[in-house]
């Protein structure tokens, strides 16, 4: 994920590499900024507009991602050893 955490700060494009079982890549873009995207969202949410930001069925999948990178994290380092 060379530059997807903070996309303001590359001109507002975020870029992911994703790499399969087979070893093949692909890239994502991702334009924008989140922090005001998050803004709009809360603020939607306080207004009875929106859904809660973080409803539990999206923290559950977001515990999982972070499990799943973990792991995946983990299984790098073992096999580069």
């Amino acid at each position: 994920m060379p530059q997807v955490f903070r996309p303001d700060k590359q001109d507002g494009v975020g870029e992911l590499v994703i790499t399969d079982d087979q070893g093949r890549q692909r890239r994502e873009v991702v334009h924008g900024d989140q922090y005001p995207a998050q803004m709009a969202a809360f603020s939607a949410w306080a207004r009875g507009e929106g859904p809660a930001p973080d409803a539990p069925t999206e923290l559950i999948d977001q515990a999982r991602l972070i499990e799943a990178c973990r792991r995946s994290l983990h299984d790098v380092v073992i096999v580069s050893l």
